[in-house]
């Protein structure tokens, strides 16, 4: 599987089971009723959010860990690989393309 494909699986993966589990974590949560509708959105944004990173960090350290339960975790058995950028000189990057 490309890099690209690897990379979008797993951040869809942190993404619906963080949200699923942020959701299912908000049920019983009770917001106090003198909080405004833009204060409780954004509550709730964050609390997503952070369910969401949290549940990526922990899946990426259990991966490191037991690869095999990474796998399952981020629904890829493959990590990407990100090639280091290569410097191009201003001379370089003036020329025309052939």
């Amino acid at each position: 599987m490309p890099n690209v494909l690897t990379s979008i699986a797993r951040t869809i993966a942190s993404k619906l089971v963080g949200g699923l589990i942020g959701a299912g974590a908000a049920l019983g949560v009770v917001v106090p009723t003198d909080l405004s509708e833009q204060t409780t959105v954004a509550v709730s944004g964050a609390v997503f959010f952070v369910v969401q990173v949290v549940y990526y960090v922990v899946a990426r350290w259990v991966e490191r860990r037991y690869p095999w339960l990474g796998q399952l975790l981020l629904w890829s058995k493959f990590q990407p690989v990100y090639q280091e950028a290569r410097t191009v000189r201003a001379t370089e990057a003036a020329r025309p393309l052939p």
